[in-house]
């Protein structure tokens, strides 16, 4: 039965039909495990991309404070005597603070590149069969999994960050005071007076305005708070709420759930908003989330805030409803539950993913897992139909080599033809070839931008990479196609090619195969009759088996199966060195036609044709048999007409 989460998900058209049916034949397997497992994959996917996302946004950081360090000891510093002091002082502390982050950046490269080549690892283990971590039976912490390894980097960024805070800080007093310095002795030298008293405070609202400005906000004063009109023409309303430090032990005053109600009910009769979010510069308590998510109010604490002022993410809210989404109980089933990683902390932010998890978000897991799923099957049919056509085509190739006469043992005359056929194979199959690779290129780049997707927003339904599937994929099927095809005309032609080498082995070995030594001891007269019978093999009707005084050059005459005159002139010779100049040649064109009727003229000899009597011979549609031709129909048996198109 379908999982009830998926039973009304509706699959985005990906613009090719293949690609739409075998997403949603996909999808229609899925029960509650697979979507489970779905989900839980894709959730530490994105608590991997939290990781790499800090850790880049660090390193940022750090090459900003680089660059601000490397401009402020560029510039030069020259003053009077007097101040000679302080310009060391400040060369020093650049000097310091560029050792530092050149080594902090140096650290944090080397980890975000681990970080990255384990995301992708990470992303590459696709759930097919259950991974160990998913099981019941998995104790907590056995096997450090790759996503511990990710949160540890986590551990040591927040150590970092602490470092690289301290170390600004440092500088920012010491340039402090370098100002102070500088300011007494400027004091001094103009008027010899006192410094004056600082001022120390911050506009919260002020901080937020600027923040809002940046963004493109439209905003105005409403009470404690700020008044936002976002993008979608709604409005949002910002109320602060400023919590003091306690001055000796440094911690944070707790919002609690009394000071929140008390806002709530502030608001209730003057709300003309469609949302509130609550600010604070500490922390919220737990019974204050819990009152705020039942109230449909979004909550910011000082972490949110940080990260919205430092750019690293959009302010969004820790808990309460998502917009558009409806909060899904995870029910654990007894197959499939939440891996047990060993770190506290890791396991709390899994399952505070998980908490928020709605319904949609489970879908959209369940999409991305099964796009991956049919995009790796793509990439593999395709790969296999490549390699398939290399591999036939390096033996077609091999086969274009073997044609030629020789000692090798399995040339038969049907050789020279089954090699000349791989030429156009060859060319067909280049084609095939072109084509795969061009879609195995396309369909590489969108598994790869799918694969870049794991752990991030999904795109809009239909739009993602899937969709550049559909092109390339219907490439290749059409290209597959036309290997089959391919490939099922050279098979029929292979077949025909052992049939025919299947008979020639036979009349090699019959009594009807005559060797070219024992044509060579034969009279003229014999090798006359030898034709003949030749002819008669072929199922010639023989009119003149012999020639003599006043044949004019007709030496046999016999007619082929199909009605045509052969006119045959035979050239013996004693030796394999014995040659068939133009002379004869010209004295049988003379006769052949005119005199004897022929439709087809030959000449046969066991010796070789000389170069100016073969063109004479091919001006005059004449066609020559010499010495190796010879061998074929005397030795092997194939038939003159068929010897007679290769010669």
């Amino acid at each position: 039965m379908k999982f009830e989460p998926l039973a009304d998900l509706v699959c985005p058209d990906y613009g090719d039909d293949h690609l739409n049916r075998a997403v949603s034949d996909l999808v229609a397997t899925y029960i509650a495990d697979d979507a489970y497992l779905a989900l839980y994959w894709v959730t530490e996917g994105c608590l991997a991309v939290v990781v790499r996302v800090e850790l880049g946004n660090h390193l940022e950081q750090l090459y900003e404070a680089k660059a601000a360090a490397d401009r402020r000891a560029s510039v030069p510093d020259a003053g009077p005597e007097s101040e000679a002091k302080l310009n060391r002082r400040a060369a020093e502390t650049t000097a310091a603070l560029q050792a530092f982050l050149a080594r902090e950046i140096e650290e944090t490269e080397e980890t975000a590149a681990e970080a990255t080549a384990l995301w992708q690892s990470l992303g590459r283990e696709y759930p097919g069969p259950v991974p160990p971590r998913y099981r019941p039976d998995r104790q907590r912490g056995e096997d450090p999994h790759l996503l511990e390894v990710l949160y540890d980097f986590w551990r040591q960024l927040i150590t970092a960050r602490k470092r690289l805070e301290e170390a600004l800080e440092a500088d920012r007093a010491a340039q402090r005071e370098l100002a102070e310095d500088r300011a007494v002795l400027k004091r001094l030298r103009r008027f010899g007076l006192q410094h004056t008293a600082r001022h120390d405070g911050d506009d919260v609202l002020e901080l937020f305005r600027g923040l809002l400005a940046r963004d493109g906000a439209r905003h105005h004063q409403a009470g404690h708070g700020l008044l936002v009109e976002i993008a979608s023409g709604r409005t949002v309303l910002l109320h602060v709420l400023l919590q003091p430090y306690r001055a000796l032990q440094g911690e944070p005053v707790i919002v609690d759930a009394a000071r929140v109600h008390q806002v709530a009910a502030d608001l209730r009769r003057s709300r003309t908003t469609d949302s509130v979010v609550l600010l604070t510069n500490t922390e919220f308590s737990a019974p204050a989330r819990r009152f705020a998510t039942a109230r449909g109010m979004k909550l910011l604490d000082h972490r949110a805030l940080e990260a919205w002022a430092l750019r690293r993410v959009a302010p969004r809210p820790r808990t309460g409803r998502r917009d558009g989404g409806r909060l899904m109980r995870i029910k654990r089933t007894p197959t499939i539950v939440p891996p047990k990683y060993g770190d506290r902390h890791l396991r709390a932010n899994l399952g505070d993913f998980l908490a928020a998890a709605t319904v949609q978000d489970m879908r959209n897991a369940v999409l991305y897992t099964a796009e991956r799923t049919i995009a790796l099957e793509v990439r593999t049919e395709v790969r296999t139909a490549l390699e398939e056509a290399r591999l036939v085509h390096r033996h077609s190739e091999r086969r274009r080599g073997t044609g030629s006469d020789g000692d090798d043992g399995d040339w038969t005359p049907a050789s020279p033809a089954y090699a000349r056929s791989a030429t156009p194979l060859l060319k067909e199959l280049g084609i095939v070839i072109g084509q795969l690779e061009d879609s195995l290129a396309r369909i590489e780049e969108a598994c790869a931008a799918l694969k870049r997707q794991y752990g991030h927003d999904a795109d809009e339904a239909g739009t993602g990479p899937l969709r550049r599937l559909g092109l390339p994929w219907q490439q290749a099927r059409v290209a597959r196609a036309r290997l089959g095809e391919l490939l099922a005309a050279d098979r029929e032609n292979a077949h025909e090619v052992a049939l025919r080498e299947e008979r020639y082995r036979a009349f090699l070995g019959s009594e009807n195969s005559v060797s070219l030594q024992t044509i060579a001891a034969m009279s003229p007269t014999q090798f006359e009759l030898a034709v003949a019978a030749f002819l008669r093999n072929d199922g010639f009707t023989v009119l003149r088996e012999r020639g003599g005084a006043g044949d004019l050059g007709a030496d046999v005459i016999a007619v082929s199966p199909e009605g045509q005159r052969y006119v045959i002139q035979c050239k013996h010779g004693s030796r394999r060195t014995a040659k068939v100049d133009s002379p004869d040649l010209q004295r049988l064109n003379g006769t052949a036609r005119p005199v004897h009727g022929a439709d087809v003229v030959v000449v046969v000899t066991n010796g070789t044709v000389t170069a100016p009597a073969r063109a004479f011979a091919r001006s005059q549609r004449i066609h020559c048999v010499e010495r190796s031709f010879l061998e074929r129909w005397a030795a092997w048996g194939q038939p003159l007409p068929e010897l007679l198109t290769t010669c």
